[in-house]
């Protein structure tokens, strides 16, 4: 177990583009240890929170591992563009004529402002909006000046349709923000608010909200309609074997995080039996099409075997119709 801390960012109260998925029978959020069955390889640190409880009997086509379709890569090939000719003569001022682009420009006071801010007297950038001025100095450090001549100081502002939080210091904050019980990641580099899936420099993956930007923790179904299980306190991506607070066990994608359903095979060569709706694992016998399984405390399923009631399943796992004892 390690002790995490909460983080989440600002305010906003739109709406999310994910939803929550909840289980039916745990009410409470709890730290787990994460462990996986005893077949499987991969440790991974595990959540409090599972999705809903399925039915018992799950609707399956064929015992097959799922195939992963690779994505490819297309490439636009942009239509040409169509050659003209013209009569008028080349020396025509008019065909080179291009109107001034306006350039907001600071006052001597402004520019002193924000020399005593940030440490320099060298402006690379202005953008006006109704609510002021967003100054990026040559140095990468931004702040805004408000329409009264201040400078914001721990507030939101934003600008052409992105989030900027700038601290006590007036300057644009960067990295991880909590902002009432919420947090928020900031660029590092441009300093707005990062918003979707974002990986950190220790290679973890965090989903934040398409619009507000707050860090989702929890279940989360996404647009692509796959469920992710992110960290209840640090909101960080699971992924391979994780086991929820009332017992279940998920199977999460080793590289991607997304939860599997239906028959898994793993890398140790051992078949699991996942819901085809929820993705818990499932142990004990199991009818599929008309054919029974045994799946083992474990969840691996159970091959050329007598199972501990004394049936005889196959190679396949299926059983035989045979009963030893």
């Amino acid at each position: 177990e390690e002790e995490e801390t909460t983080k989440e960012p600002e305010t906003s109260t739109t709406e999310e583009e994910e939803t929550t998925k909840e289980p039916e029978t745990s009410t409470t959020e709890e730290e787990e240890t994460t462990k996986e069955p005893e077949t499987s390889t991969t440790e991974e640190e595990e959540t409090t929170k599972e999705p809903e409880t399925s039915t018992t009997e799950e609707e399956e086509t064929t015992k097959e591992p799922e195939t992963s379709t690779a994505e490819e890569e297309e490439t636009t090939e942009e239509p040409e563009v169509p050659t003209t000719s013209s009569n008028r003569d080349d020396d025509d001022d008019d065909d080179d004529y291009e109107p001034e682009t306006e350039t907001t420009v600071l006052t001597e006071k402004e520019e002193n402002l924000v020399a005593d801010t940030v440490g320099i007297t060298s402006v690379k950038d202005v953008v006006e909006n109704t609510s002021g001025k967003l100054i990026t100095s040559d140095n990468s450090e931004i702040v805004f000046l408000e329409k009264d001549g201040t400078l914001s100081k721990d507030k939101w502002q934003e600008v052409d349709g992105a989030w900027y939080f700038f601290d006590k210091d007036s300057k644009a904050s960067s990295g991880w923000l909590e902002q009432n019980g919420k947090w928020y990641h900031l660029n590092e580099n441009n300093k707005k608010m990062d918003t979707d899936w974002l990986k950190t420099t220790d290679g973890k993956w965090y989903l934040l909200d398409q619009k507000n930007g707050d860090m989702k923790t929890g279940w989360q179904k996404t647009a692509n309609g796959k469920w992710y299980l992110l960290d209840h306190e640090n909101g960080d991506m699971k992924t391979g074997w994780q086991k929820t607070a009332d017992g279940k066990w998920y199977l999460l994608d080793h590289e991607n995080g997304d939860m599997k359903t239906g028959w898994q095979r793993t890398a140790d060569g051992k078949w699991y039996l996942l819901d085809q709706i929820n993705g818990d694992m499932k142990t004990g016998w199991q009818i599929l099409n008309g054919i029974w399984y045994y799946l083992t405390e474990s969840g691996a399923m159970a091959e050329d075997t007598i199972t501990p009631d004394g049936y005889k399943v196959g190679k396949n796992g299926a059983w035989t119709g045979e009963k030893v004892r």
